[in-house]
């Protein structure tokens, strides 16, 4: 999903993956609870959501919150849409970048309200429940 116009744009995902026969317990640690890239910094344990949760920024226009909840594993990420500034077509001309300040808690409250949606029971239509009586 595409929200605002470059440069103060960004884009979000959602991605949700619901383990049905193993265990994502233990690959989730192995790759969410290290840096993607060395040089950057190492994810920060988010506590009080699901089982596991880890929030990272990378480059300061990437930011993710990856949970484990139980047998299934949340991703929200939210990039920076970016444009080159206009002017003399100079190649030294810095992008300009939305900035990511104050997203992690955004972010952890739209998880933690998506969580609850998922665990609600289904409500029935306005129609009310299917009934299979002949009529």
């Amino acid at each position: 999903m595409q929200l605002g116009e470059a440069p103060a744009g960004y884009e979000a995902s959602l991605r949700y993956e619901l383990h049905k026969k193993t265990d994502p317990a233990p690959e989730f640690e192995a790759v969410q609870g290290v840096a993607a890239m060395p040089e950057e910094p190492g994810p920060e344990p988010v506590p009080g959501l699901g089982d596991r949760a880890y929030f990272s920024v990378s480059g300061g226009t990437y930011a993710e919150i990856v949970v484990l909840d139980g047998p299934a594993v949340i991703g929200l990420s939210v990039g920076t849409l970016h444009e080159h500034a206009e002017g003399s077509g100079d190649p030294s001309e810095e992008a300009t970048h939305a900035p990511l300040d104050g997203v992690k808690e955004f972010m952890v409250e739209d998880v933690r309200e998506l969580m609850e949606r998922l665990r609600s029971p289904e409500s029935p239509g306005p129609a009310g429940p299917r009934s299979s009586g002949t009529g």
